[in-house]
């Protein structure tokens, strides 16, 4: 059972110690227990020395990434047909496929959030509430941009043609 629907404003009106979720798991800070700007700046050295990270807006280049770092041959078939079957980038031919996979699995371990109108009152509330998951998510872009460095088949090309290629050479 998944409790009673109530709006985001009720929802933030409630603090349960729900805000802040991933300062307060990286950094180990009890429900409640008020988060400093140091339990930010651990955080940050966290994510900085133990993660590669990926961005959902970034979803093919993160799982490439992945890949490269856990030393996964994309090249192998099972491999390439596993990026296919769940890395769907809109412009392959599996995408409709791809897209009710995805969204059967998340359906299985994620709950539907209402959609939040960027600036609304219950944006704003969720901004302030989260306001240090917020800074953390800043740097974790930051992050992104700076391992490419770690990446050497990054290294002198743009990510948007990047992008492309490797949707070539999967269709082709």
């Amino acid at each position: 059972p998944r409790g009673p629907k109530i709006s985001v404003e009720e929802g933030k009106s409630h603090n349960r110690g729900e805000d802040n979720w991933m300062i307060r798991n990286l950094v180990d800070i009890a429900p409640l227990k008020p988060i400093t700007d140091a339990d930010v700046e651990i955080a940050k050295e966290i994510i900085r020395t133990k993660f590669v990270v990926g961005l959902m807006e970034r979803m093919e280049k993160s799982i490439h990434r992945f890949n490269y770092f856990l030393g996964i041959d994309e090249s192998d078939p099972v491999n390439a047909q596993c990026i296919e079957d769940y890395a769907s980038t809109g412009n392959g031919t599996n995408d409709n496929k791809n897209t009710k996979k995805i969204v059967k699995k998340n359906n299985w371990n994620s709950y539907a959030h209402p959609k939040v109108e960027r600036g609304s009152k219950a944006w704003n509330s969720l901004i302030r509430l989260n306001s240090y998951d917020v800074q953390l998510y800043m740097f974790i872009v930051e992050t992104f941009h700076a391992q490419t460095a770690l990446f050497p088949y990054e290294q002198g090309i743009d990510e948007e043609s990047k992008d492309n290629e490797r949707i070539q050479k999967r269709s082709s």
